[in-house]
């Protein structure tokens, strides 16, 4: 890490900015590069734009190993999660924008294209329990006892309650 930087701050620093650079991306592309126009005949334009874009998912793809990192060095929550799943979403969001430019699609289908991933994650999100995911994780990803934050296990609720009978009857040392 950089000198006088926390894993945290590492971590958020990536995960900011992709708001930012997601929404001026799709802006520039319904705006100034409407199929049809000159500016979307132009190569160069073309060229730079998906330039630009393809450098937006590497962001993403950077904010991502950001996140894996904290995780790994502290643990998983259900923020984390989310996190990731936006970081995902904002991943497709891109991905979309440059199938769209390619292949002429309107600005509706690019609309609608990226409400209907939002709506896929939230869809997920209402199913899926964040809480025993990241209990789940937490337990079988144990290096160092002392470290499990039993606090934010107790917080989870039932969710964490199977990880925590497994862990409780699994072997201790090295028998």
């Amino acid at each position: 890490l950089p000198e006088g930087i926390t894993l945290a701050e590492y971590a958020h620093q990536g995960a900011y900015t992709l708001i930012a650079t997601a929404l001026l991306a799709g802006l520039f592309v319904l705006l100034a590069l409407r199929p049809g126009s000159a500016s979307a005949q132009s190569p160069i334009i073309r060229n730079l734009l998906l330039v630009w874009v393809g450098q937006n998912i590497l962001l993403v793809a950077s904010s991502i190993l950001r996140v894996l990192d904290y995780i790994d060095a502290y643990s998983l929550t259900e923020w984390r999660i989310a996190a990731l799943a936006w970081m995902v979403l904002v991943a497709t969001g891109l991905v979309l924008i440059c199938w769209r430019f390619m292949t002429g699609r309107s600005a509706g289908w690019l609309i609608n294209a990226n409400a209907l991933a939002a709506g896929a994650v939230l869809t997920a999100s209402t199913v899926v329990d964040y809480g025993a995911i990241a209990a789940r994780w937490n337990v079988d990803h144990l290096r160092d006892p002392a470290r499990l934050d039993l606090c934010y296990l107790d917080r989870l609720g039932s969710a964490a309650l199977l990880p925590l009978i497994d862990l409780r009857d699994a072997p201790i040392g090295d028998t």
